[in-house]
């Protein structure tokens, strides 16, 4: 992967369930990292070929390989949350992710 491909930071978060003192179940996000990434909003084709994983699929972002991510985490671009709806090792060889995100309004 080219790093001039990857000019946009990116923060990744993953949800934690905790309990407030009344023992109640609250969650939050932790952030686990930050990375930088090719984003870019898909065009008609790649979108409609995205749907089949989730019609709202929207945004594509590339990173460097990360072994730990799973669909569960989000990510936080400038002022947008992302959800995670798939990630793809396209060559299968644990060098570059291509998630599948929509954008939480």
């Amino acid at each position: 992967m080219r790093a001039g491909r990857l000019h946009h930071r990116v923060e990744f978060q993953e949800p934690l369930h905790e309990q407030d003192a009344a023992g109640q179940p609250i969650s939050t996000w932790r952030t686990v990292g930050r990375r930088w990434a090719g984003v870019e909003p898909l065009t008609g084709q790649e979108l409609l070929r995205a749907q089949q994983f989730g019609s709202e699929t929207t945004i594509r972002v590339r990173i460097r390989y990360m072994n730990r991510l799973t669909p569960r985490w989000r990510l936080l671009h400038e002022r947008r949350t992302l959800e995670i709806v798939s990630i793809i090792d396209r060559e299968e060889r644990g060098r570059e992710l291509e998630l599948l995100c929509k954008e939480i309004v």
